[in-house]
């Protein structure tokens, strides 16, 4: 019986000194967090210091459009150009001030702040509850349907509703007059943002009046706006900080892609207006159609998220840093090269627990995280890289649909023709590597999607599988040559 109760306490107390080593061992944690900056090992130790290495220096000057964007929805009694109403916005982002504290009086003060806003809002509203959504380009499945004829349709709705939103229109266009615009925002889980709804309301109005305005004769004028408005949401997404702006710029530049392609299958489309945009419309740059610096503050939210809920001994806070950063690199990797040269989808690459001893080092690091990249916070930052490509995608389309357009010769195969142009076979298809395909039977030119399988055409807003990127190209004979 000694024996017994001498061997049990040995035991107990080589698995207690085992388990003091084992904890003890998992407090070693590694120095700092490595970051692949474009293939760039870059060490940091903490999260101010990477956004002191990392984020462009905003200017904070008078002439920044940013201040516009603040501005945009305010009421037409507020002086938006007075030093009192731009420094507001200024102390919740420029690091000289107490930004906590400014932020908390404009949160107390943003109900009244917003309450001319809303008040249109509502009326908008009121009115699109009357009839079909006329004033967006993005609808559902609804994208491959000609939207001229909607708007022409509701004419009188797209009137009323420019007349209500005639001042914001006004500002808007200042907006997108400004020679500089850097988004100034502090890179904080707790930063105030700029009202978006109203920025999008603005944006989808003025691509929906420039296309009436076109449709009603002033072609040269609606198609030149519109232009110009996909330019300037390309610089709104270059110079975006924050996740949800990127987003928002990224829709208005689609819909004014959009706006384009219906424009160009009217019958009555000038042909010069074809060259005017193929002209006017260049490649995107991956910093203006991609996420970079603002999937990097989401990895250092979500990485700070993560460690404070760490909760027992065997969390390592910097390893468990690495896991996060690690998955958003790999994400913003996936946005920079062509899908057709992954080998495994963003979601697919990042399992920290497949090594048969993965519990020796950091397990509870390690749990924490896998548990993270299966919520639905994390798997939403996916789509982000689906809306990039959606937007670099649509803008080759449109590239290639005004320069078939503009060659259309009746009776030639739109096959055919594709072949000889300069945009079609420079301009690959990111998905396949390949020319982009043509449905001659649907009249639809298009990318096949992420998920590098060809749906005949089929495009839809509510999923990234089973989806492909669409334009559809109905070619006529242009006036300038009947």
């Amino acid at each position: 019986m000694k024996k017994i109760t001498k061997m049990s306490i040995t035991v107990l107390i080589s698995v207690l000194i085992l388990g003091i080593a084992y904890i003890g061992y998992n407090q070693v944690d590694a120095e700092t967090v490595t970051l692949n900056v474009d293939g760039k090992m870059v060490k940091f130790a903490a999260f101010e210091e990477f956004l002191r290495n990392f984020y462009p220096k905003p200017s904070f000057e008078k002439n920044n459009g940013y201040y516009k964007l603040w501005t945009l929805s305010l009421a037409d009694t507020v002086d938006i150009e007075s030093d009192e109403v731009l420094l507001k916005y200024r102390r919740m982002h420029d690091p000289q001030y107490d930004n906590d504290k400014y932020t908390k009086e404009w949160l107390e003060g943003l109900e009244n702040e917003r309450a001319y806003f809303k008040k249109i809002a509502d009326k908008r509203y009121q009115l699109l509850e009357k009839m079909e959504t006329f004033d967006t380009f993005l609808v559902s499945n609804d994208m491959l349907g000609d939207r001229c004829t909607v708007i022409l349709k509701h004419k009188d709705a797209v009137m009323e509703l420019k007349n209500l939103y005639q001042l914001i229109l006004d500002r808007y266009v200042k907006l997108m007059e400004c020679n500089v615009f850097e988004d100034f925002t502090r890179p904080s889980i707790d930063a105030s943002i700029p009202n978006l709804l109203a920025f999008l309301h603005a944006g989808r109005l003025y691509n929906t009046i420039n296309v009436l305005d076109a449709l009603e004769g002033n072609w040269k004028k609606g198609v030149s706006n519109i232009l110009s408005h996909v330019r300037f949401g390309k610089k709104m997404v270059k110079s975006s900080r924050t996740l949800i702006f990127n987003l928002v710029s990224k829709a208005i530049a689609n819909e004014a892609l959009t706006a384009l392609a219906n424009l160009m299958n009217q019958p009555e489309f000038p042909k010069e207006l074809y060259a005017l945009i193929l002209k006017e419309l260049p490649d995107f740059t991956y910093e203006e159609y991609g996420s970079r610096i603002p999937l990097y503050g989401e990895a250092f939210l979500s990485a700070d998220k993560i460690v404070k809920e760490k909760g027992n001994l065997l969390v390592q806070e910097n390893r468990t840093r690495q896991y996060v950063m690690d998955f958003f690199t790999n994400l913003i990797n996936s946005e920079k090269i062509p899908p057709y040269r992954w080998k495994t989808t963003p979601l697919e690459s990042m399992d920290v627990k497949s090594d048969l001893l993965w519990w020796v080092r950091n397990p509870g690091g390690k749990t924490l995280f896998q548990e993270l990249i299966q919520t639905e916070d994390i798997k939403n930052f996916y789509p982000v890289v689906f809306k990039s490509y959606h937007l670099k995608i649509k803008n080759d389309l449109v590239r290639i649909s005004a320069e078939l357009h503009l060659h259309y010769v009746p009776g030639t195969p739109a096959e055919e023709i594709l072949k000889t142009l300069a945009t079609y076979r420079s301009l690959p298809d990111p998905c396949t590597g390949k020319p982009y395909i043509w449905n001659s039977q649907k009249q639809l030119l298009y990318s096949i999607g992420l998920d590098k399988k060809d749906d005949g055409g089929y495009m839809s807003l509510k999923q990234i599988e089973g989806t492909d990127f669409t334009i559809p190209i109905i070619l006529f004979v242009p006036p300038a040559t009947k």
